[in-house]
């Protein structure tokens, strides 16, 4: 089955917290539960299923940048993993 890109959804949540531990299993397990209940996965979450399992993902998650006297939104790279 090829890779499929797309948004998730909360229902989604333990799959994706399940991979996150297995690409940073230094973290502490509450942490990917944490950051997930505080980030728009419709808006934020990029993921790779295969067989409807995520396998890949990475987060673009909101920030602001400043230069000199101006302020840009922006998205920071987050989490990134396969």
């Amino acid at each position: 089955m090829p890779l499929q890109i797309k948004t998730v959804s909360n229902t989604e949540v333990q799959a994706l917290i399940d991979l996150w531990l297995q690409c940073f299993p230094e973290d502490d397990p509450a942490y990917p539960r944490e950051f997930l209940q505080l980030i728009d996965l419709s808006s934020a979450a990029i993921v790779g299923f295969v067989d409807e399992k995520p396998v890949t993902m990475l987060f673009l998650a909101p920030a602001t940048a400043r230069l000199g006297e101006r302020t840009y939104r922006v998205r920071y790279l987050y989490a990134g993993c396969t």
